[in-house]
């Protein structure tokens, strides 16, 4: 890919689209979840699988 999710996300919201975007990621912070709202996403899903 050449950007990634949240890029993706900013871009989206920066062009005037205002299609629900629920990020899901394996990253479980605080800091992480409010980076992802912040790029404009409605919410944040933790991704329950395990890369084991």
């Amino acid at each position: 890919p050449k950007i990634n999710g949240m890029q993706l996300c900013r871009q989206l919201r920066e062009a005037g689209h205002r299609i629900p975007i629920l990020m899901l990621t394996a990253r479980d912070t605080n800091t992480d979840k409010v980076a992802g709202l912040d790029a404009g996403a409605d919410a944040t899903i933790l991704n329950p699988m395990s890369s084991q």
